[in-house]
């Protein structure tokens, strides 16, 4: 049986074509996704066209009697980004290469399992019993979807609700053979972020990671 790739990569060739991973490379504009599970990445050439940021407060409210407003007890900020990308071909190779790197994509929203062997008919079997990593993730693109403090420069933990796969089917299909390659594939995915560290600030009102607050929601540490 073969092992499980470690890297899935956008397409690397000397063709004009070539042109948008040199631009990729050059600019770091590139979308990694690194699984948890397993410690393999996919790296996308970033045509993004979607990204937003959202910042949820959530708060326990009762409402008591003589009082006009509830009374508010904070319990915690939530984040979470919402993104959009296409992946073009423009060659045969490279269609191939996509249609890899989705599955490779798609692969992280299982978990990983312990194993156990069982007797089946005199055979052992070797089968997934229990859930031993759920299907955590990491995200970077470039200095807006990146770590902060201590861990700079990795990439965001946390999950995503699914992935949405959308092939472009008025840009048309590369053939090959009996088989057909999408031109343009657009995927889209809200991912939840889980914070490594404490965020907010201490009892003389400065921010619990110093300068950390630089790197926290677009990377800008030469602010």
């Amino acid at each position: 049986m073969s092992s499980f790739p470690t890297d899935f990569h956008y397409k690397k060739h000397n063709e004009p074509q070539g042109t948008q991973g040199t631009y990729a490379e050059k600019t770091s504009s590139k979308l990694v996704f690194k699984s948890m599970v397993t410690g393999h990445t996919v790296t996308f050439k970033a045509f993004l066209t979607e990204y937003s940021q959202k910042m949820d407060t959530t708060w326990n409210t009762e409402q008591v009697f003589g009082r006009m407003d509830p009374l508010a007890t904070f319990q915690g900020t939530r984040r979470s980004i919402s993104l959009a990308w296409s992946i073009p071909a423009g060659f045969l190779a490279e269609a191939k290469n996509n249609a890899l790197m989705v599955n490779g994509l798609v692969a992280m929203l299982y978990p990983g399992y312990s194993k156990s062997n069982i007797e089946v008919d005199g055979t052992t079997v070797t089968t997934a019993s229990s859930i031993a990593k759920p299907p955590l993730m990491k995200i970077k693109f470039a200095n807006l979807i990146t770590s902060s403090g201590s861990k700079s420069g990795d990439g965001l933990l946390g999950y995503v609700d699914g992935f949405s796969i959308n092939p472009d089917l008025e840009m048309g299909m590369l053939i090959d053979g009996d088989k057909q390659y999408f031109k343009v594939i657009n995927i889209s995915c809200n991912f939840n972020v889980l914070h490594q560290h404490d965020v907010g600030f201490d009892s003389d009102g400065e921010w619990l990671d110093g300068e950390g607050y630089k790197d926290w929601i677009f990377g800008d540490s030469d602010g």
